[in-house]
């Protein structure tokens, strides 16, 4: 064996192998991975339809499972205004045949009806009240309810004001407002709630009577063609077929042939209304003075003079 001794060449050498040496170590690795097989990706599995399933079902039978049971849903959901939450319910159904009446008899006829009395508050100002006739199919009361309160909308015509518009013809002000009644309840609805009848309707003052007034009618022009009588019952007949149930009183002064009405403005008009047609009209051929027919003219014949004595 013999010694080498390093010297400058050999030193110089060194580095340059070292670098090949590794190339050819990364050549190789590269190609083994480009020849190594690469693994092919899983396909996704799905699984079979309904229907392809049912032949491998019915060729391998199953023994049965049980029946899970079944559980009532709620009839109604209450959501609790303090939590948020649905709160469910449980009410009964009925049929209901009511012939109309008040609220009174309204809450028998339902509490017989389901077997079961209903809780009801019936304020004393509101127990006059009608309700409509009603016949109905496996109801609860909160439908019920619900569906009387919807069917008595209606819109209230009231009189708010007046004023004339011409002299002795007065004209009204009117405004309406929508009114309802019903039954209602705060809380969960149940068998056991309790249901306040209620009615929105307008507050109005309480209606004072007309203010009567005296009129007087100069029957003077008249009475030369008509009978008083004539006169007071063609406009008694006007008062008639308005449906007066309180007409006017009325006077005849004869020393100034005035007639004397007191009543109220828009009665006291049919008079004004009367005469003032009766001096359109045409007079009669023979007219009267207060009513008396003419007397008949009688006719006096001279006695016809004795006969003269025969010759």
């Amino acid at each position: 064996m013999y010694l080498l001794e390093p010297t400058n060449a050999n030193l110089m050498k060194t580095p340059f192998l070292v670098a090949s040496v590794l190339a050819a170590l990364a050549a190789g690795s590269l190609l083994a991975q480009e020849s190594a097989p690469q693994p092919v990706p899983a396909l996704p599995r799905f699984l079979p339809t309904r229907a392809a399933a049912a032949p491998m079902q019915a060729a391998t039978p199953q023994a049965p499972q049980p029946l899970a049971p079944s559980v009532a849903a709620p009839e109604l959901v209450y959501v609790d205004p303090a939590t948020g939450l649905p709160v469910p319910t449980k009410v009964k159904r009925f049929d209901l045949d009511f012939p109309g009446g008040g609220p009174a008899d309204f809450i028998r006829v339902v509490s017989e009806a389901r077997g079961k009395p209903v809780n009801a508050i019936i304020p004393d100002d509101l127990a006059d009240t009608r309700l409509p006739e009603m016949h109905l199919k496996q109801v609860t009361v909160p439908q019920l309810f619900e569906a009387l309160e919807a069917a008595s909308h209606k819109m209230m015509m009231y009189k708010t004001g007046s004023y004339f518009a011409v002299p002795n013809r007065e004209v009204y002000d009117y405004s309406q407002q929508e009114t309802t009644f019903g039954f209602r309840t705060k809380g969960p609805v149940n068998d056991d709630s309790i249901w306040t009848f209620h009615y929105e309707k307008p507050n109005l003052p309480p209606e004072s009577a007309p203010a009567r007034v005296v009129r007087f009618y100069q029957l003077g022009p008249y009475l030369d063609a008509y009978k008083f009588d004539d006169i007071t019952t063609a406009i008694q007949t006007g008062w008639k077929m308005l449906g007066e149930t309180s007409p006017p009183t009325m006077n005849f002064h004869k020393e100034t042939k005035l007639l004397i009405a007191v009543g109220e403005p828009a009665q006291l008009q049919i008079i004004e209304e009367v005469l003032s047609q009766l001096a359109t009209a045409p007079k009669p051929k023979t007219p009267s003075r207060l009513g008396s027919p003419r007397p008949t003219p009688q006719v006096q014949v001279p006695p016809l003079p004795p006969p003269a004595p025969a010759q």
